[in-house]
């Protein structure tokens, strides 16, 4: 099927985080169904990269509010700078 979402189960993600396959996990919060987004950023909270960052800071324009606020939560609880403080302030002012 073109143009369909990946969906995986959350210990499929889970495991992906375990083994730190981050490469699989910034996809399937790229690509996946709203669910799996969910599942890739509360596995990809853990890992504590930029490249990880960044890709959560492109989550926050996700189209789905909770794939958007679970982001900015994740990225809260990563360690924000002032920047990405901006960036959650409206993302969430978007979805309120």
């Amino acid at each position: 099927m073109f143009g369909s979402k990946k969906r995986y189960s959350k210990s499929k993600i889970q495991k992906w985080s375990a083994k730190g396959d981050l490469e699989r996990l910034i996809t399937a919060l790229e690509k996946g169904t709203d669910m799996t987004k969910i599942y890739a950023i509360e596995a990809l909270v853990i890992h504590n990269f930029m490249n990880v960052k960044r890709t959560l800071a492109v989550a926050l324009n996700d189209k789905n509010k909770d794939v958007a606020l679970k982001a900015a939560q994740a990225i809260e609880h990563m360690g924000a700078n002032p920047e990405e403080l901006n960036l959650i302030e409206e993302t969430r002012k978007k979805w309120q």
